[in-house]
């Protein structure tokens, strides 16, 4: 409950001029203070269980969206693409679908053939939890598991930039998650 009170506090912060944070160029907001996460642990559209402690040890991209949402449709191929750059031993990305139709959401997630894992939210508990109230909204985390950067709204995932902060949370939380 403490976690959850403190997400929402920082996301309430996020909508204040003087939160403490800094916009990057393409929106992306990086938190001066990090935050821990709410739990996560949802099923994938195959069925296949994901839990979100343990990724730990790796920068992982959690990505909220919505079938209907036309920015999320957009999204998925750039995140796709960084995916199968990146991804692997001390990399990861996860999508987590928030309600709407699952048929619906498997079908985009085929034509964008994405194969990080896509988990579903039907009821929108755990978006809720996490604080998310705009589609497409993603998260950040370091090798801590600690969110440390935000976008709400889309991007090209597979810019400098991206790769810059990727780079920078490798090397900067490498300490702190063996310390977890």
């Amino acid at each position: 409950m403490v976690a959850v009170l403190g997400l929402i506090v920082a996301l309430s912060a996020l909508l204040s001029p003087s939160a403490p944070v800094r916009a990057w160029d393409s929106g992306i907001i990086e938190l001066k203070k990090p935050w821990s996460v709410p739990f996560l642990k949802l099923q994938t559209i195959e069925g296949d269980t994901v839990d979100l402690q343990n990724l730990k040890g790796k920068v992982v991209i959690v990505n909220f969206w919505a079938w209907w949402c036309p920015s999320c449709k957009k999204e998925l191929p750039d995140l796709e693409r960084l995916w199968r750059r990146k991804g692997g031993k001390d990399f990861a990305v996860i999508a987590v679908h928030v309600g709407g139709s699952v048929h619906k959401a498997k079908t985009l997630v085929r034509r964008a053939q994405v194969t990080f894992p896509v988990l579903l939210d039907r009821r929108n508990a755990i978006a809720h939890l996490w604080g998310v109230t705009r589609y497409p909204t993603t998260l950040i985390l370091g090798r801590d598991g600690k969110v440390y950067f935000v976008m709400i709204g889309s991007k090209d995932w597979n810019d400098a930039e991206t790769e810059e902060i990727i780079a920078t949370l490798s090397a900067s939380t490498r300490q702190a998650a063996g310390k977890h």
